[in-house]
């Protein structure tokens, strides 16, 4: 069976509405890996179809907040190594499927099932076993479970949202836990980051810089925090 009649085949069996979506097979180079995914081709195709989907399917997008956030996990990947991973608005998976190369067990959540379906396709495309998923709304959560490490790659643009995230950032973090996040330096991020440092929390900052093909380059953020007590 071909690459294409496989991916067939999962849409058909697991997400029948990501047929509305162009979809297309990107490589990514993270240090030494080559990771292949699959993924939507461009806004302007989830624009035209997101009438047919109950939250706006972004996510099934590959942003370049994902591949610096994989980037710098793979920089770190001794230290997580073992560890439990939490990856919020999983997207289409990258960054839990570079932890999950790198020896961590990793939970995926996102409020989209076609993301989700995506990661599971990406992750046994990459020849991982697919990580722990469950679908997730950050103003209702409800899971006890916590986690060594939470990852997030472009979820803080919402100003509305940050309350909701907070609560599951000290939730969902075990003690002693850290935070990474990338955003591609939106004026709001920053202003979650400094109303959850008066809350406790110390980050430290830095930069990089990802460039996808046939886009211009992007300066992303990448944070990484950890809270008091």
């Amino acid at each position: 069976m071909s690459s294409a009649e496989s991916l067939t085949e999962f849409i058909e069996n697991e997400a029948p509405l990501l047929h509305a979506l162009p979809l297309v097979e990107v490589e990514v180079r993270i240090g030494e890996r080559i990771i292949t995914l699959v993924c939507a081709k461009g806004e302007d195709a989830i624009l035209e179809q997101s009438a047919l989907f109950v939250e706006f399917p972004f996510g099934c997008l590959l942003w370049e907040s994902a591949v610096g956030l994989a980037r710098e996990l793979e920089r770190q990947k001794e230290t997580w190594a073992g560890t439990r991973v939490l990856e919020l608005g999983a997207g289409i998976g990258l960054a839990g499927l570079v932890a999950r190369a790198n020896g961590a067990t990793v939970t995926q959540t996102d409020h989209l099932p076609e993301g989700l379906a995506l990661c599971r396709f990406n992750a046994r495309k990459n020849g991982l076993e697919s990580p722990a998923q469950f679908l997730a709304d950050w103003r209702d959560w409800r899971s006890a479970l916590r986690y060594d490490l939470i990852l997030g790659a472009d979820i803080l643009y919402e100003r509305k949202m940050h309350p909701a995230l907070q609560s599951v950032f000290k939730a969902a973090l075990a003690p002693g836990g850290t935070l990474l996040l990338a955003d591609p330096c939106r004026p709001q991020a920053l202003e979650c980051l400094a109303e959850m440092e008066r809350d406790g929390w110390n980050f430290t900052m830095k930069t990089a810089v990802v460039t996808l093909p046939e886009t211009p380059p992007v300066e992303i953020m990448l944070y990484e925090g950890t809270r008091k007590g």
